[in-house]
């Protein structure tokens, strides 16, 4: 993680860039970076680093400015883009790796990032796409996501006045709301994706039996089957590959342990609205029909081979769903500290155990 860039550094080279951001100050000293430039959400920051993978260009103005220049789209963080993927990010599925072609109005798209008070901030933006292969024609939608501090969900349980003395939590939340202009029969979810540094765990709380639905590439084995009641997958980038679950299976939270330096550790958990009666439109490539996938992890490689994903998805709306608005809130919980403390906060908030 230390080639990431620090607080300071991403702060600067935004300024530089003259790229719109703000900062929303989270509990314990922790920071979170909001920008306007692709929706984008960096950190949380815990004693000016990243939990979150950031594109490492991002510690000098002078090599991010090539970025940009060159066009690129992956700056990192914690973004939402439109899914179906299938539908929208190739023009062929049968070739996706090389039809696939990025919306620019999905990202960096157009976003306008705004502030009500000092706790509460707003990304939005309206964007055109063009279905491909599950619908044809296009759809327009305005999408919003409101960006706020939220509480320490163990702060009821009876073990919170030790543990606090253990770990620093910071959390927020992300209250997205999608919806779905008239005159296009055509199905869309808002897609949160969560780009994570390599040499960490991703651990998804799941129930047996585990329907694992490769996308692409090679998976190990870790990433298709239970081991202690969760998906256990160590984010390499020493080969592509993408996996989803069956939202009848998942539990609606994700979460990623890492080591932030010698002494201390952190959890990531993400918290969404997992609903096995909605549709969840997204397929792979090669696949059709095969539904119904609400998480999905990606392990870079290859050109790619920087950072991991850990990607959920919002409730469909549009075509047969008969639904053109959905409001879903994403919750994040981050905490630090030692390997053993963070131990006691998994079993608390994901049943499971951070190692097997």
């Amino acid at each position: 993680m230390s080639n990431l860039p620090d607080f300071a550094q991403l702060c600067r080279t935004l300024e530089a860039a003259r790229i719109p951001f703000g900062v929303l100050d989270l509990q314990g000293g922790a920071q979170l970076v909001l920008c306007q430039r692709g929706g984008r959400l960096f950190g949380p920051f815990i004693g000016g680093r990243s939990v979150g993978w950031i594109e490492p260009v991002l510690a000098q103005p002078e090599s991010f400015a090539a970025l940009l220049k060159s066009g690129q789209w992956n700056i990192g963080g914690d973004r939402f883009w439109i899914a179906p993927e299938v539908q929208f990010n190739m023009t062929d599925r049968l070739r996706h790796e090389q039809t696939f072609a990025l919306p620019a109005q999905m990202d960096p798209g157009s976003f306008a990032l705004t502030q009500t008070d000092p706790q509460h901030w707003t990304l939005a933006q309206s964007l055109t796409l063009q279905a491909y292969n599950l619908g044809s024609g296009s759809v327009s939608l305005d999408f919003a996501s409101t960006i706020q501090p939220v509480d320490d969900p163990l702060r009821t349980v009876q073990a919170y006045h030790t543990l606090s003395h253990s770990v620093q939590f910071a959390g927020y939340s992300q209250s997205v709301t999608l919806r779905q202009k008239p005159g296009a029969n055509i199905m869309t979810e808002s897609w949160n994706v969560f780009q994570v540094p390599l040499g960490g765990v991703a651990i998804i709380p799941a129930a047996p039996p585990l329907e694992a639905v490769p996308y692409f590439g090679d998976p190990v084995s870790d990433a298709l089957h239970l081991r202690g009641g969760a998906i256990r997958v160590t984010v390499t980038g020493s080969r592509q590959y993408k996996v989803g679950y069956k939202a009848a299976h998942v539990t609606g939270k994700l979460a990623y342990f890492q080591n932030l330096d010698e002494r201390r550790s952190a959890l990531f958990i993400r918290h969404f609205p997992n609903n096995p009666s909605s549709v969840y439109a997204d397929e792979p490539p090669a696949t059709a029909g095969r539904y119904g996938q609400s998480v999905h992890l990606y392990n870079g490689g290859g050109m790619f081979d920087g950072y991991g994903e850990l990607e959920c998805n919002g409730q469909t709306i549009g075509g047969a769903t008969g639904r053109h608005e959905s409001t879903d809130t994403f919750t994040t919980w981050v905490y630090s500290g030692s390997a053993s403390a963070l131990e006691e906060v998994a079993l608390h908030l994901l049943g499971v155990s951070l190692t097997v």
